[in-house]
């Protein structure tokens, strides 16, 4: 399974699953292609944010020709007992 969210004719792909039982079978590579030429053939540019340590899903995205264009940081903060006083 997979989803997109479309914004300003980008069409970032997201939560990237297939079931423990059925990974290494080349479900996600071909769910990927699928979404991909379907995003591409509306005029969208798909994306793909992914754990960049994670070999299994890199795998299945460059199978299907994406590339890497980089690495994206993440900055997160979380609510602690005197923030914002």
């Amino acid at each position: 399974m997979t989803n997109y969210s479309e914004v300003d004719g980008q069409a970032k792909l997201s939560y990237v699953y297939t079931p423990i039982d059925d990974r290494g079978k080349g479900f996600a590579a071909n769910l990927i292609y699928s979404m991909t030429s379907d995003l591409l053939k509306r005029g969208l540019v798909p994306l793909l944010y992914t754990d960049y340590n994670y070999i299994p899903s890199n795998k299945a995205y460059i199978n299907v020709e994406y590339e890497d264009t980089g690495i994206l940081i993440n900055f997160s903060c979380s609510k602690k007992k005197n923030f914002g006083k």
